[in-house]
């Protein structure tokens, strides 16, 4: 043990530890300490004239904010050039059903009732109808190329398409359900809406095919871009504000159109059917309500719930005594209701009708309904009367 110890120190006192070495560097191995002591003489004669942290950091901070600049700058040339190479696609198929999506769903038995060729509804794999199928819609997917000419269908082609779904399909007399015949036509409608989003048709021909499938936010757009005027321009500006009624946005929207619009009876009539709503005044809403053709009363029956309870609530407020009494026959040609369907409403919102047809209006007694409680005859009365004997060709095609 002792030897060691004497070679340890003779070893230590044949190499003395230079006092100019770093501390790191003291336990080197023997003959080593020459060649770390010359790199660390290169390494500090390195770094002599090399910048301190703060300014290496500036330096570097500057260099990248100037390469993203340039880059930036490259961008924003490029861009113009890329938008004017951008292609438009372009509609080349002829037929209301790409040739390629009509066998795909022929081999995988995806044919609508509607579609298929008459003789063959109960073969096992029933065969296409090339005049009768229509383009469904289907979602975009990754992977999925929706742009190709020959599964896109021109403007006129699309507007071939929609008088085929609206005169032939939801016209027919011979078709039914109606359920059936609603859903068919709205997933087809929905795949004309995709051909002409992707082609980016626009002008007339976007209003012609608009106008028919009644698309009113995306038509009132077309209105508001285009310059030629459209004679059915009045009849949807006005539906628009009636299904919309209360909006803020819809009434900027219509006092915005010029005069020789927003001053046709049709306008009109809608304004003033929005101030009333606006100012909760039922009793004039409901009167107004009773010029409406069909297709007007259908786009405001949404709100006729919130217009009959408004006035109930409020008659409620207003003829509050223990000792008076409302005439039933009275509140039910307000409400636009017959006698039994006002006895109902009333009771279902908390107040009681006498034996002698007298309503016995209450604020204490007014409540909520639950609305299983109210039959669609509450809300739809109105549209009902309007439709009489109309048929369903006669009002799509707006004689109404």
């Amino acid at each position: 043990m002792s030897s060691r110890r004497q070679k340890k120190n003779s070893w230590a006192q044949s190499e003395p530890v230079s006092s100019t070495a770093p501390n790191s560097e003291r336990y080197t191995q023997p003959g080593m300490y020459t060649v770390l002591q010359g790199h660390v003489n290169v390494s500090h004669s390195q770094r002599r004239d090399a910048p301190n942290g703060g300014e290496w950091r500036r330096r570097n901070h500057e260099q990248w904010r100037g390469q993203e600049a340039k880059v930036r700058q490259m961008k924003k040339e490029a861009r113009p050039e890329q938008l004017g190479q951008e292609k438009v696609p372009g509609g080349a198929c002829q037929s209301m059903c790409p040739a390629r999506e009509l066998q795909e769903r022929e081999a995988q038995n995806r044919l609508h009732r509607f579609e298929m060729l008459a003789g063959t509804e109960r073969n096992r794999r029933p065969r296409a109808d090339p005049l009768r199928a229509v383009k469904e819609y289907s979602r975009p997917a990754a992977g999925k190329d929706s742009t190709s000419p020959s599964d896109l269908r021109p403007p006129a082609v699309l507007l071939k398409t929609v008088c085929y779904l609206i005169d032939d399909i939801a016209a027919s007399p011979t078709l039914h359900p109606w359920t059936e015949v609603y859903n068919f036509v709205f997933d087809r409608l929905r795949g004309v809406k995709q051909d002409m989003i992707i082609q980016r048709v626009s002008g007339s021909d976007c209003v012609t095919i608009l106008e028919r499938t009644e698309y009113l936010s995306w038509l009132l757009k077309c209105y508001a871009t285009g310059l030629e005027p459209h004679p059915n321009q009045e009849e949807f500006q006005a539906l628009g504000l009636l299904y919309n009624l209360g909006s803020a946005r819809a009434l900027q929207h219509t006092m915005e159109l010029p005069e020789r619009l927003r001053g046709s009876p049709t306008i009109r009539l809608a304004l003033s059917i929005n101030q009333a709503f606006l100012e909760r005044n039922p009793v004039r809403l409901l009167r107004l309500v009773q010029k409406l053709n069909f297709l007007q009363s259908c786009a405001l029956h949404q709100h006729l719930r919130t217009c009959r309870r408004d006035l109930l609530l409020i008659y409620s407020h207003g003829y509050n005594s223990c000792n008076c009494r409302f005439p039933l026959q009275t509140l039910s040609q307000l409400l636009a209701l017959d006698t039994s369907l006002t006895v109902q409403l009333c009771q279902a919102h908390g107040l009681a009708v006498s034996h002698d047809n007298q309503v016995v209006f209450s604020k204490a007694s007014f409540t909520e309904p639950e609305l299983r409680k109210l039959s669609c005859a509450h809300y739809h009365d109105i549209v009902a009367e309007k439709q009489k004997d109309l048929s369903v060709a006669s009002i799509i095609h707006g004689c109404v």
